[in-house]
This record gives structure tokens, sequence and C-alpha cells, in this order.
């Protein structure tokens, strides 16, 4: 969640995956000690429920202007991965050993790699480009990588359903900013360059005059022989003054260095817009150094700080009740299956007269 917050400010909209993960682990369980050590294989079966982070840029939705994710009607999520991490992942899936990382070089024979034809011209070389396409509306669920159909419902050419019972978009999103009736949102970088450019406008005329100071620009009247602008001392500079004395044939044009008052704009100019155009109060600042802070102002800033924040605020509570609504789901469908529990051993077990797992704490 701390990602996904960062994600939402720096680009506007963050998009987060609730799903169910099961994985096997084999563990060998030692008996004895030296050679006559044996070993006994074990399979630890988990079940682990996650939400993890959508990128913006791997996220497709039906349309932009439908604002938050969980109202498309269909989506895709594009990932581009390395062939070790797909296999890792989503290998128990009986398709993917068909699936082949990219690979430039032709084959034999001069063709090219079926795979060329379906993926995208971004998937760098020993990369996976994985397409999901979540359907709430058809409740269709289709999964492809480098162009194999990986879920096909039975083996048959029929598309799977979406496996959640609750038949929703699997994603919870939310918006620092909101544009209207819109997907994206403004992040606050964004807010923030346009206030940053006319900061540095003002720097800039400030160490422009700086410069200008210090190497003054100098007119002549005859032949410019100045090899550059830099003195040293001991150096002889010789130039055609075309006839004219060298107090009228050189003319340099004296620039006055920038003065408190440049900085003052400077710093002020900051302050009005940090401010927002607001007095200190109504922009939740109080009283700073020798001003007298009084409990009004306290109370008034405070209150002027919770009503900037409140709308980011309640968009973020409804991304985390939105994901919370989709966890409880998933725990409920697939939290107490026979096959597949939260803890092993409780309503797993392979024998019906003994559903629940055995503890022993004191010879009971």
């Amino acid at each position: 969640m701390s990602m996904f917050i960062l994600e939402m400010f720096v680009k506007g909209t963050a998009i987060g995956y609730e799903d169910i993960e099961y994985t096997k682990k084999k563990i060998r369980e030692p008996h004895g000690i030296g050679d006559a050590m044996t070993v006994t294989e074990n399979v630890i079966k988990t079940t682990r429920f996650y939400a993890s982070l959508v990128p913006i840029e791997e996220y497709y939705p039906a349309s932009v202007g439908i604002m938050g994710a969980k109202n498309q009607p269909y989506s895709f999520w594009r990932k581009i991965m390395d062939i070790s991490q797909f296999q890792k992942d989503f290998g128990h899936y009986k398709k993917s050993k068909f699936v082949e990382a990219k690979k430039s070089a032709q084959r034999e024979g001069g063709t090219l790699p079926y795979y060329l034809d379906f993926i995208s011209s971004d998937v760098s070389e020993g990369s996976v480009e994985f397409i999901r396409y979540y359907d709430s509306v058809g409740d269709q669920y289709v999964m492809i990588a480098n162009g194999i159909w990986l879920n096909p419902l039975g083996g048959s050419e029929d598309v799977q359903p979406m496996p959640w019972a609750h038949k929703e978009q699997p994603f919870f999103s939310a918006i620092n900013e909101p544009f209207g009736e819109f997907l994206y949102g403004k992040s606050l970088p964004n807010k923030l360059s346009s206030m940053q450019d006319v900061l540095n406008v003002l720097q800039n005329m400030m160490m422009d005059q700086s410069f200008l100071s210090i190497f003054t620009p100098i007119i002549t009247a005859g032949f410019d022989d100045f090899e550059d602008d830099y003195l040293r001392p001991g150096r002889r500079t010789s130039i055609d003054t075309g006839g004219l004395s060298l107090q009228q044939a050189i003319m340099p044009l004296q620039f006055p260095s920038p003065t408190g008052w440049h900085q003052f704009i400077l710093e002020y100019t900051r302050r009005i817009m940090e401010e927002s155009s607001l007095d200190r109060t109504s922009s939740g600042q109080t009283g700073t150094g020798s001003e007298r802070t009084t409990a009004y102002e306290i109370q008034t800033a405070a209150n002027n700080v919770a009503a900037i924040l409140t709308m980011v605020a309640r968009n973020l509570n409804s991304a985390i009740k939105r994901k919370a609504m989709l966890r409880i789901k998933n725990i409920l469908q697939f939290g107490f299956q026979p096959n597949a529990t939260i803890v092993p051993g409780v309503l797993a077990d392979t024998d019906v007269k003994k559903p629940f797992a055995t503890f022993s704490f004191g010879n009971t």
C-alpha cells in the first residue's frame, strides 16, 4: 500500500490487483545423522491471498472516459517478463511448455519464429509478452503468452470464465486529482511543474545578471583582437583603435549585480505560489518565528489541512475498501476448499472422518 500511495502521487493514478496464488514446495526431512541419515520428501501446499501494484503503463482499460478500474466492462493487463519468471509463475499451465522467449535470430531455413507475428516490437530478447484479458460483462478470462493461449476451457477452443465468484474486475484504483469522469488523474509533480517553471525563469534571470556583471561586455570601434574574455596577470593585448584614443575605442557595458530586491521578488513569488493565493491560516500555516500563534489559528489551520486532503483521502479510502472487499470474497471462495485451504490440515484432510488438524499440548 505504501507503493500504491506513492504511485498515486507520482503518476496521478494507481491501480492494484487482488488475486490468489497456490504454491507447492518440496521439502526433504532428514532422519538420523552421518552415513545412517535417511530422507523423506514431502510436498507443502500453500494458499496465499495477495495484492500487487499494476503499473499504469501496463494497464489498458476499455475506455479512459470511465472513472475507476472497477467500472470498466473489460480490461487488459500487458506485462513483459523474463522467461524464467514466467515459467516460475505460470509454468503449471500445460500449454506453458510451448511458450518460447523472444529470439531475434532466424531459425534454420530462414524462417522467422511464429511468435514474432503475435508480439509487440518493444519486447526485448529473452522476454515474454504476457497479456491477460478480463471481461466482467461477457464473463471471459484469457491469458496469452507470446502468441500461446494458455487457458482454453478444458483443452477445447472455448473461453474460460473468470475464476472469481464475484465476477468483477479484480482491480482497485485511486486518483490523486481527478480531471472529471476520467480514468487518469493529475500527478503531484505535474501540478507543481508550472509553479517551478516561474521560479526557474526568475532564478535564471538573476544568474544571467550576475554573469553580465562579472564578465562585462565590451564594445570596440576598431578590430576586435581579444582572444577570450578572461584576464590573467602579465597578459598584453594589442588592438587596432582605428586612429582613436584607447578610451574612445573601447567602452565596457556596466551591468549592476543582483540586489536584495531581486532576491525578495524571488522569495515573494515562491511564497505566494506555495500559499496557493490563500492567507497563511487558510492554507494550513500558523505563525512562525517571532509571530504569535493563537488557538484560533491552530484550529483553522488544522481544519483547512483536513479539507485539502479530504478528496485524496476519500479516494484512497475507497480503494482500500474495494481491496478489502475483493480479499474477503476471495477468502470465502478459495480459502476453505478441501484441496487448498489457508491453513493446511484444517478442513483439508483426505480422511473425511478427520476434517480438522490435531494438536497436542501436555499429552492432551
